[in-house]
C-alpha cells in the first residue's frame, strides 16, 4: 500500500481537505467581524462629532461597506487583480439583496407572532450571512479564493502572524473598548483628567484659578499630561481621556510585538500569551503615565536590540541620549525599565563567546550612559518639596499581587487565566521544545529581584511594586520561541491558541468595562443638579471592616468628571511635591482639599476619620458635598440629600444651618 493510500485510510487527507474547505468561510467570518467593529466604531465617532443618530448610522454603514468590500476582495476571496468597475457594483447588489432577504425573514417572524423578540433577528442574521457569502462567492468574486486552498495551513498562519495586517488588527482590537465607553472606568483616570483640565486652562478661568495653581516644569511623570495638552483643546477633556487610554493600549500591544520581533527576528507565537496583560491590574487602577511609559520602554528596548544587531553600535548611544530623556519625561520607571532591559540584552550579547567578567559588564553598560545624562540634568532642576522618599507598607501583598495580575471582574476567570499563563511559562521553560532569548530572561530575573526588595510607595506614589507584576509574566512569554524542529504546525497551533486566549480575555475586559461604565454614568447623573463653580467636597468612604470583592469599585476619583462637566472644585486631586505639578490652595475645604492619602471611612477606623466626623469638620465655605458609595439611611446633622442616583448622593446644607453660618 502506498503511503498516500495509507494517509487516506488514516484520515489525514480528508482532514486536510476539510481544513482547506473551511479556510474560505473562516476568512469570510473573520472579515465580517472586523467590518462590524469598524462600522460600529465609525458610528460612535459620528456620535462624538455631533452628527446625530441617522447621519452617524449612515456614516458608519458607508465606512463599513467600503471596509467590507476591500477586505473581502483582498483577504477573503483574494481577487486583487479583478476589475473594480465590475466587482464593486456587484458587491453592492449582493449586499442589497442579502439585506432584503434579512428583512423578509424579520417580516415573516412578525407574522408568526415573534415580533418584539430576538428570535427573528437571529434567523435573519443567519440568512443574511449565508446569502451574502454565496452571492459574493458565485456572483461578485467567481473563480477566486481557491489558489491558496491547497497551501499548507501552518504556512498560512505563519504568514498571517508575521503580517502587518495582524499587528494592526491587534492594536485596533485593544483600543476598541474606548470607542464604546463614555467614561473609562479606571480608578485614577478621572483624577488625571481633572489635573489636565487645570493644566490646559493655564489660569484663564477665574473659577479654577481661585483653587488651583499649575506651573510647568521638568518632571519624570508627564507622558499623558503632554498628550492631553495637545488633545484637549481639539476634542475636549473626556474625549481626550478616552483617546489617551486607547493610545496606551495600542502602544503596549506594539511594544510586545516589536520586542518579540527584535529578539527572535520574527514575531514568536508565544508573545500572544503576553497580550492579555495590557488590561492587567495596573491598567484597572489607571496608572496612565506609567503604562504609557512602559509601552514606550518596550519599543525602545526593541530598537536598542535591532540597532545592535544591525551594526549600529556607534550611532546607538547618540540616538538613545534623546530617547532616554523622552522615556524619563513619560515616567521615571519607564527609563529604569529600559536601562535594565538594554543592559541585560547587551550583557547577553557580549557573553555569547566569553565568560561574564567585570570588563564585560563595563562594556555592556558604558553605551547606556548617554541615555541618563539629560534625565539627570533635568532632575537637578526639577521641582522638589518635602516628601517621604519611600515606604514599606503592606509587604505581604507582594505574595498576593501575582495572583491578581489579570484581576478584573470575574475571580474564577481571572485566576484560571493566571494559572494557564503560569503553566505556559513553565512549559516554555522546561518543555524542551523552546529556545529563549537570554537577554529577556535576564531582564525578567533582575526585575523579579527588584520587585521583591523595592518599597511599595516611592515619592508618595503608591503601588510602585504592583505595577511591575504584569511585566514579570510578559517577559518570559516574549523571551520564548518554539524550536524549528517542532515543525510549522506546532508553531501555528500555538499561535492560534495564543490569539484565542487573548481574544477571550479582551472580550471579557471589554464586557466588564461596559458594565462598569454604566455604573459610572448612573453615579454621574447627579451632576446635572450641581451649580457651576461650586466649591464641592467629594467623599468616597471606605469600610472599616472591608468586604472582600474581586470586582472592586473604580469610582475613587470619579470627581474629576465633576470638574470637567460643571467646573467645580475637585477635592480628590493629588498634590505630590515630587510627582505632580498641580498645587491646591482652597482653605475652605481643609482638611479635605486634596487627596492626602488619609482615607475617610464609614465609621472612625483607628486614627482615620469616619464619614460623620468628616462632615462635621467641613467649614462654612463648603455648602455642597458629593458622597459616592453610600448606604441606605445615611444622614448628617445640618445636611440634607437633594439628588440621589443609587449610591451616589449630593448633599447641601439645610436652610437652618446655612442661616446660622451666615450669622
Amino acid at each position: 500500500m502506498s503511503s498516500e493510500a495509507g494517509m487516506v485510510e488514516g484520515g489525514v487527507l480528508p482532514w486536510r481537505s476539510l481544513r482547506a474547505a473551511m479556510a474560505l468561510p473562516a476568512r469570510f467570518i473573520g472579515v465580517g467581524a472586523i467590518n462590524t467593529a469598524v462600522g460600529l466604531s465609525l458610528i460612535q465617532l459620528g456620535l462624538w462629532l455631533g452628527l446625530g443618530d441617522y447621519p452617524a448610522n449612515a456614516f458608519g454603514y458607508a465606512g463599513g461597506f467600503g471596509c467590507s468590500y476591500l477586505l473581502h476582495r483582498r483577504v477573503t476571496f483574494r481577487a486583487d487583480n479583478g476589475d473594480h468597475g465590475r466587482q464593486l457594483p456587484r458587491f453592492a447588489a449582493a449586499a442589497a439583496l442579502a439585506y432584503a432577504l434579512n428583512l423578509l425573514v424579520v417580516a415573516g417572524g412578525q407574522r408568526l407572532g415573534l415580533g418584539g423578540t430576538i428570535v427573528p433577528h437571529i434567523a435573519a442574521t443567519g440568512v443574511y450571512a449565508v446569502a451574502f457569502y454565496w452571492l459574493s462567492r458565485r456572483f461578485v468574486f467567481p473563480d477566486t479564493g481557491n489558489e491558496g486552498a491547497d497551501q499548507d495551513w501552518p504556512a498560512q498562519v505563519e504568514a498571517a502572524v508575521q503580517s502587518r495586517w495582524l499587528a494592526a488588527v491587534l492594536v485596533f482590537a485593544a483600543m476598541l473598548p474606548m470607542a464604546f465607553v463614555a467614561t473609562p472606568p479606571l480608578v485614577d483616570a478621572a483624577g488625571h483628567m481633572g489635573r489636565w483640565i487645570v493644566q490646559v486652562d493655564g489660569g484663564a478661568s477665574p473659577i479654577l484659578r481661585q483653587w488651583y495653581d499649575f506651573k510647568w516644569g521638568l518632571l519624570g511623570n508627564l507622558g499623558c499630561d503632554l498628550l492631553a495638552q495637545a488633545l484637549i483643546p481639539v476634542i475636549g477633556p473626556e474625549a481626550a481621556l478616552r483617546a489617551i487610554v486607547a493610545i496606551i493600549l495600542g502602544v503596549q500591544v506594539l511594544g510586545v510585538l516589536a520586542l518579540s520581533r527584535a529578539v527572535h527576528g520574527r514575531i514568536a507565537p508565544t508573545a500572544f500569551f503576553a497580550l492579555p496583560f495590557v488590561f492587567g491590574y495596573p491598567f484597572q487602577y489607571g496608572f496612565l503615565n506609567f503604562l504609557l511609559g512602559e509601552g514606550f520602554a518596550l519599543l525602545a528596548l526593541a530598537l536598542w536590540i535591532v540597532m545592535g544587531r544591525n551594526g549600529q553600535a556607534r550611532l546607538r548611544p547618540w540616538v538613545f541620549a534623546v530617547i532616554g530623556f523622552g522615556l524619563w519625561l513619560a515616567h521615571t520607571l519607564a527609563l529604569a525599565l529600559f536601562l535594565i532591559g538594554a543592559f541585560c540584552a547587551s550583557v547577553a550579547r557580549a557573553t555569547e563567546g566569553e565568560r561574564l567578567t567585570i570588563p564585560v559588564l563595563w562594556r555592556a553598560g558604558l553605551p547606556l550612559l548617554p541615555a541618563v545624562v539629560l534625565p539627570l540634568l533635568a532632575m537637578v532642576n526639577a521641582p522638589h518639596g518635602a516628601s517621604e522618599p519611600f515606604a514599606y507598607d503592606h509587604m505581604i501583598a507582594k505574595v498576593i499581587y501575582p495572583f491578581r495580575a489579570l484581576r478584573d471582574a470575574w475571580m474564577l476567570w481571572d485566576v484560571v487565566s493566571i494559572g494557564l499563563v503560569s503553566l505556559a511559562i513553565y512549559w516554555f521553560a522546561r518543555g524542551g521544545r523552546f529556545a529563549h532569548d537570554r537577554g529577556l530572561v535576564g531582564f525578567a530575573v533582575v526585575l523579579l529581584a527588584i520587585y521583591l526588595v523595592m518599597p511599595n510607595t516611592i515619592q508618595e506614589s503608591q503601588y510602585a511594586d504592583m505595577r511591575l507584576v504584569p511585566l514579570l509574566f510578559m517577559l518570559p512569554l516574549i523571551a520564548a520561541r518554539p524550536l524549528e524542529a517542532n515543525g510549522r504546525a506546532f508553531a501555528a497551533g500555538l499561535a492560534v491558541v495564543g490569539l484565542l486566549f487573548t481574544g477571550a480575555r479582551w472580550a471579557g475586559n471589554g464586557i466588564a468595562m461596559a458594565q462598569r461604565a454604566t455604573e459610572f454614568a448612573k453615579a454621574l447623573s447627579v451632576l446635572d443638579a450641581l451649580p457651576v463653580g461650586t466649591n464641592l467636597v467629594t467623599f468616597y468612604p471606605l469600610r472599616c471592616e472591608p468586604r472582600v470583592t474581586w470586582n472592586f469599585d473604580r469610582r475613587d476619583h470619579i470627581s474629576g468628571y465633576a470638574l470637567s462637566r460643571r467646573i467645580v472644585f475637585d477635592s480628590r486631586q493629588w498634590q505630590m511635591s515630587a510627582g505632580q505639578l498641580l498645587r491646591v490652595h482652597n482653605s475652605a475645604a481643609v482638611p479635605y482639599d486634596y487627596e492626602r492619602q488619609i482615607a475617610v471611612f464609614d465609621v472612625p477606623c483607628g486614627d482615620k476619620p469616619g464619614i460623620h466626623q468628616a462632615f462635621a469638620q467641613l467649614g462654612p465655605g463648603i455648602d455642597r458635598v458629593w458622597v459616592i458609595g453610600v448606604w441606605s439611611g445615611l444622614s448628617f446633622p445640618g445636611w440634607q440629600p437633594y439628588v440621589t442616583a443609587g449610591d451616589s448622593v449630593l448633599f447641601r446644607r439645610s436652610p437652618a444651618e446655612g442661616r446660622a453660618n451666615a450669622r
